[in-house]
Parts: structure tokens; sequence; C-alpha cells
């Protein structure tokens, strides 16, 4: 997967944006992003999906300081032919019991 990140500037209400080079299951997209600040803090906010499942926009609670965050993704996100980063085409990948979890790290400034 290729995706497009768009960061928002600090000191604003600005989103961020996700942007997918293909169609992703929308059940699992309301549920498996998440955003961590520092000492790995859960940043609050509202996850809204885009048109047709491309893409996902995060509005934070609070205004973004400026450091490090971290986009966290539960590897069980599907695309339309149900692959995940657990089981490809079908094959399972992990032990059952745990689960991979992607982070993609950002820096608002």
């Amino acid at each position: 997967m290729t995706w497009l990140i768009e960061i928002p500037s600090s000191n604003t209400f600005d989103s961020l944006i996700l942007e997918f080079n293909e169609l992703l299951d929308y059940p699992l997209l309301n549920e498996i992003f998440s955003i961590k600040g520092e000492n790995d803090s859960s940043i609050k906010g509202e996850f809204e999906i885009g048109i047709h499942e491309k893409s996902i926009r995060f509005g934070p609670n609070i205004s973004w300081k400026p450091g490090e965050y971290c986009i966290q993704i539960e590897s069980r996100l599907e695309d339309l032919g149900g692959n995940n980063l657990n089981r490809l085409f079908e094959k399972d990948l992990v032990d059952a019991k745990r689960l991979l979890t992607e982070e993609t790290p950002f820096k608002v400034i």
C-alpha cells in the first residue's frame, strides 16, 4: 500500500489526512487507527472516513503542539480482497493470540 499523509501545522486544529491508493474495509476503518503523542499519550479527536473509503481524516480535540506524533494502525486493516498484514491471501502469518501493530511517525512543526 502507498499512502499520502497531509500533516497539519502546529497551533491549529487542522486535520491530519491519510489518503489511500485503494478502497479499504469500511467497518475496520472505524476501529483501527489511533494517534499517539509524546510519552505514548493518546491524542483525542474524531476520525472521519472519506469518500469511497479512500481516505481518513483526524480532527484533534485540542490544537496540535509542535513535536513528534505517531499514527498507530492495527494490522487487521483489510483491503477489499480480505488481505491484511496478519493474513495475506488467506495464509495466517502470526499467532492468533498476537496482533502486529504498524506505526507511522510524523512531526508537527
